[in-house]
């Protein structure tokens, strides 16, 4: 097991050496990346959340690749924590950590499996649909978007709250380079975004479907996907301003449609 550990980290060090030879990052920028492993198995864990702190703000985010590794570049910040957190493992704070302007910090994450099992978790089904009719989804649901109750969630095939959301016609579910971004399909295709039909591109690039989750505005698409979908109380899809009722339309906000996220937490 050791010896595991050790290959582990011994290849995680020289695939770094690699990327500073071959990339040659700006000198002035000051960088933070790891792997994140199982601690038992010492294998690397995917699609987990990475987090830098700032005096407990959350200042940047990054989900983990296929191998287990993160990438922070240009941190502005001199001293921080990192925040670890995936499904089925015990969250994990680590830190503080100080950079100076030419510091490169390489770090291994491991965290503790736990023993919830996402199928056995009880849900009271009257209790969500009275939440979802005190935030207003019930009388919502007859509009021009797709609703979602807990019932009919449960009904889908899923692992993850993304999977439920790759099931909604319309919603297109990007996850490369370890980036979570959501779009219509009224102005995106497998998560290309098609200009044809865009009034603003650059708008639509950066950033895809307008995301509410508990009525509060959410700009960075990664939280979703470590939302507990057993804990989703309902969902409502808009693909674009047109459909979209006016409480989620703002100057800037709706043109490119709008995913609303209720949760029982």
């Amino acid at each position: 097991m050791k010896m595991k550990s050790f290959l582990i980290r011994t290849r995680f060090f020289l695939f770094i050496a690699v990327i500073l030879i071959l990339f040659q990052p700006d000198l002035n920028a000051k960088t933070v990346m790891g792997i994140v492993i199982d601690k038992a198995t010492g294998k690397p864990i995917t699609d987990a959340l990475v987090i830098l702190l700032e005096k407990e703000k959350i200042y940047a985010t990054s989900i983990v690749d296929t191998a287990g590794m993160f990438f922070f570049t240009n941190v502005e910040i001199e001293e921080f924590n990192i925040w670890t957190k995936r499904m089925g493992y015990a969250q994990i704070k680590t830190g503080p950590f100080q950079l100076t302007k030419l510091d490169i910090l390489n770090l291994v994450i491991k965290m503790e499996a736990t023993d919830i099992i996402m199928s056995e978790i009880i849900v009271d089904e009257k209790a969500m649909d009275a939440y979802l009719d005190k935030v207003g989804f019930e009388s919502r649901k007859h509009g021009t978007g797709t609703y979602l109750s807990y019932k009919d969630i449960m009904k889908k095939p899923f692992v993850t709250s993304l999977d439920v959301l790759k099931t909604i016609p319309f919603v297109i579910v990007n996850t490369l380079n370890g980036d979570t971004r959501i779009y219509s399909a009224r102005y995106a295709w497998q998560g290309s975004i098609n200009q044809n039909v865009a009034e603003d591109a650059k708008l639509i690039t950066t950033s895809g479907l307008d995301v509410y989750i508990d009525g509060a505005y959410e700009e960075d698409h990664n939280g979703i996907r470590m939302l507990n979908p057993h804990e989703i109380a309902g969902i409502e899809f808009y693909k674009s301003q047109a459909f979209t009722p006016l409480q989620y339309v703002f100057p800037h906000r709706g043109k490119t449609g709008v995913l609303v996220i209720w949760t029982k937490r």
